[in-house]
Parts: structure tokens; C-alpha cells; sequence
């Protein structure tokens, strides 16, 4: 019996101690029981979706040897049966124990859960174990399993030109085994809730693994060849065809097309000793600029801020002596415009 696969809507953050998934599972004997279980806890953390469960079972064997603990995993609301015979898990590890292995904490690495939910844990145990000897003792409490924690990010320019590469930055991370793949979708088209329902383009990253992290990689886009507008769509899941992907995240529209161009323009060609000089500039140009005043060996630079696309700086602050003196704006590292301009 496989439970529904129920996602939550982001990934589960607050941690879940060890010892409190099942802790201290008191087994009262039974008659003729010799071989109990005082305890059982995951020990390699939270419980997660695909990540292979470690137990630690504590307990006593007095007639034999050596005896069988047998852990199952019950689907949610599906309490532990009296037998294993009778029990209806849909996960179950069985290991062979000592009475010095058992006494001193028995550890043994079991399978994964492949669904998020809270299920009930059942233990059985028995003096030595086959078809026709039933476990004879048991405990069972909840077992939270969550899905994993993971994050995609993704890096691309607002504005690319047709028919060249463009690289496109990743940063991922996963805390167990997943694939990332990132489809670029036909124009104007956002990204589907999965891979299936999406309508691609092309896929410039397919079926990336990821483990750990946060690791960043980058990857080229061919874009595409016709003007307009378009949107990567990245998959966090645990393969292509995963209805419920863990994260899916959609770059926004960017624009393929003429790239615009960050534009200035000085002004006057004349001025005053008490004069500015003033610079406009297009909406491309934002934040800082310098503006950079150059005769023979001089050179003063003055820094100003664009407001309202337009900065000034006065014939004073720039050291203007009269005569020609050549000014320029410089913009994110790049000389945008120069002019030569002459003070009376």
C-alpha cells in the first residue's frame, strides 16, 4: 500500500531532533517473551524523503544467542498490529543482533521513504527469526518524514541580442540527490508548474545533478532567434517527469532585441567662470557618474549623481581655467561622451 504523495507548499525548515522521532519505546514482556526492545530512534537525523533511515535499537535477549529486531513503517493513521504476521507496513528492515549488540545499541541502516507524511513506526523482535516463529514483542510510535530542503537561483540578463550565447548563472543546493533542468520557453509563454505542462523552446541545461551545496555553475543560453520576449523557467525535482517539482522558478521576462544603449550628452560649449557644466542622460544611466574635466597634465573629477536624468558640477569645482579644456562622463567604468568646452 503506497500512500499519496502530499507536497507541501515550500520546503519543511525547522529541524526535527532524532531522538524525538521515537524515543524510550517501553515493550511491557509478554509471556514466554526472552527477547524485547527498550528503544528505537533514527540516529542520522531528520527523517528524509530519499535519504536511507538509521536505527539504533536497544534491548535484551535471554534465551539464545543471538535474536531478530524488525523494524516496519506503517502508511499514516495505520496503527502497529499485535504480530508481525498481522502488521500491514509498507516498509520493513529486518537485522540478526547479538544479546551484546542489543544490550549496547544495535545500529543498521535501512531503505528511504519516497513520501513526505507521518507514519507509524513498528518494532518487532524475537529470539532467532523464521517463517514460522512470530516476532514476539513490539512498539510503535509517529515518524515524521519530511521532503528535503533545497533552493535554485537563477542569473540572466534583462536584455540580450537575437542568435548569440549568454551565460546564465545557477545556484543550487539539495540535501539529497536531485536534478535540476532549465527549459527556455517559446515567446511571451511563462513556465508551467512542471516540466510536462511547460512549453519549451529549448532545454540549455538538462538533468543537472545536485547534492549539496550551495553550489554555483554557469551554463551558455542560445537565444533565441527572433525579437520578443521570453522566459527561463528552472526544475528543482527528482526527475523530468515529476508532477510536483520541490521548487520551480521563473526567470521573468527578458527582452532579445537591439540592445539600448546608456547615452550622455555635456552642455554648453561656452561658459562662465561661474558657470556648470551639465550632463543628461538617458534612463539607462542611473546612480554615479563621474565627470572629468582634462587640460595638458590635469585632470579633475567630479562626482555626481543623476537625478531626473541630469548632473551638474560647476566651472569652479571642475578647475576650469579659461580656455578649452576637455570634459568627459565615465559611467560604470565606461567613457560615454566627451566634449571640449571653453570658459571665458
Amino acid at each position: 500500500m503506497t500512500p499519496s504523495r502530499t507536497r507541501p507548499s515550500r520546503p519543511v525548515r525547522s529541524a526535527v531532533a532524532a531522538a524525538a522521532l521515537l524515543a524510550a519505546l517501553v515493550v511491557p514482556a509478554t509471556a514466554g517473551a526472552t527477547t524485547t526492545v527498550s528503544s528505537v530512534a533514527v540516529t542520522n537525523g531528520d527523517a528524509v524523503v530519499d535519504k536511507p533511515l538509521v536505527f539504533r535499537a536497544t534491548g535484551q535477549i535471554t534465551s539464545t544467542s543471538s535474536g531478530v529486531v524488525r523494524v516496519e513503517i506503517n502508511a499514516p493513521g495505520i496503527a502497529c498490529a499485535p504480530t508481525v504476521g498481522t502488521n500491514d507496513g509498507v516498509y520493513a528492515k529486518d537485522t540478526s543482533v547479538s544479546a551484546a549488540e542489543l544490550a549496547a545499541g544495535a545500529s543498521f541502516t535501512g531503505d528511504s521513504i519516497a513520501t513526505a507524511g507521518t507514519y507509524t513506526l513498528c518494532v518487532y523482535a524475537a529470539d532467532g527469526y523464521s517463517s514460522s516463529t512470530p516476532l514476539q514483542s513490539a512498539a510503535s510510535g509517529p515518524l515524521t518524514v519530511r521532503e528535503p530542503q533545497v533552493s535554485l537561483a537563477m542569473s540572466f540578463p534583462p536584455q540580450v541580442k537575437a542568435d548569440v550565447k549568454v551565460p546564465l548563472t545557477l545556484t543550487t543546493f539539495a540535501e539529497v540527490s536531485r536534478r535540476v533542468n532549465v527549459e527556455l520557453n517559446v515567446g511571451g509563454v511563462p513556465c508551467g508548474p512542471n516540466q510536462s505542462a511547460n512549453q519549451q523552446y529549448s532545454a540549455p541545461v538538462y538533468n543537472q545533478d545536485v547534492l549539496g551545496g550551495p553550489t554555483t555553475t554557469t551554463v551558455n543560453v542560445d537565444t533565441p532567434g527572433t525579437n520578443g520576449s521570453y522566459h527561463l523557467c528552472g526544475y528543482l525535482a527528482r526527475s523530468t517527469d515529476d508532477a510536483t517539482p520541490l521548487q520551480v522558478v521563473d526567470s521573468g521576462p527578458f527582452t532579445v532585441g537591439p540592445i539600448p544603449v546608456p547615452k550622455c550628452t555635456i552642455s554648453p560649449s561656452r561658459l562662465s567662470a561661474k558657470g556648470s557644466v551639465t550632463v543628461s542622460c538617458n534612463a539607462l544611466v542611473t546612480g554615479q557618474i563621474a565627470i572629468v574635466a582634462t587640460r595638458g597634465k590635469k585632470v579633475t573629477t567630479v562626482t555626481r549623481t543623476i537625478v531626473r536624468g541630469r548632473a551638474k558640477a560647476s566651472a569652479k569645482k571642475l578647475h576650469l581655467a579659461r580656455g578649452t579644456t576637455r570634459i568627459a562622463v565615465v559611467y560604470q567604468s565606461k567613457k560615454l561622451t566627451s566634449k571640449a568646452v571653453k570658459r571665458r
